[in-house]
């Protein structure tokens, strides 16, 4: 009995251990119209394709300012969804409707494409589960598409994060989705947007149990059961 005990409690910190892998996309170094380029967020390469008309690029919005070309992208005064109206966002990510000052890799007028697009994240690793929240979507305005080494392992829309989040959508709005995870791993996230709007505080989980966490949990048992064999043969 004490052995399984020991067992389960090795269980627990393999589980800590994993929890210790979720990830945020770090954003908050980033000026306002600052152009994602690969190697701008570690882990994870943020590009986008342009369906309105615009440039193909992934720009930074800084929710914070007033007087942008967007007030619907500005906080922290937001109209509704399921936050606080009082929630600051920060630093999100747009699909840029123009190319206004891009030669230098920021946008002098970062504005959200309303003619729709789709922002990709496209992960170094395998991951299980992608968090994320949205800022002035409308509802029907997209489908989020997860796939693991090209085929796909399953998509969510409006109506799932209304059921499963209590979304509330429109202009101004601010949403919290919890992680969304499947059976499978995946390794690319793609966000299509019919109209405009941002994507902000993602975050992720790298694949679990990882091979760290596995290694330890094994040894760990075999330690324990070398230890009661001792303990045994001793009494």
């Amino acid at each position: 009995m004490k052995l399984l005990r020991a067992i389960i409690g090795l269980g627990a910190i393999a589980g800590v251990i994993s929890t210790a892998n979720a990830i945020s996309v770090d954003l908050s170094g980033f000026v306002h119209g600052h152009i994602l380029q690969p190697g701008d967020t570690p882990g994870v390469t943020i590009t986008a394709t342009n369906t309105g008309g615009g440039p193909d690029l992934a720009v930074v919005f800084d929710t914070t300012l007033t007087g942008t070309r967007d007030d619907d992208l500005e906080g922290p005064s937001w109209a509704g969804g399921n936050l606080p109206t009082s929630t600051t966002i920060g630093n999100a990510i747009i699909v840029q409707e123009n190319s206004n000052g891009i030669g230098d890799g920021v946008a002098d007028l970062p504005d959200d494409e309303a003619g729709g697009g789709a922002i990709e994240f496209k992960f170094d690793m395998a991951i299980d589960s992608f968090g994320f929240d949205l800022v002035d979507i409308d509802a029907n305005e997209f489908v989020f598409s997860f796939f693991d080494d090209g085929g796909l392992v399953g998509a969510k829309n409006t109506a799932n994060f209304i059921a499963d989040n209590g979304a509330v959508f429109g202009n101004n709005t601010i949403n919290r989705i919890a992680p969304v995870s499947f059976t499978e791993s995946f390794d690319r996230v793609v966000i299509s947007l019919s109209g405009s709007g941002a994507v902000a505080n993602v975050n992720y989980t790298k694949r679990v149990p990882d091979g760290g966490s596995t290694l330890l949990l094994l040894g760990g048992v075999l330690i324990l059961a070398f230890s009661f064999k001792r303990r045994s043969v001793k009494a």
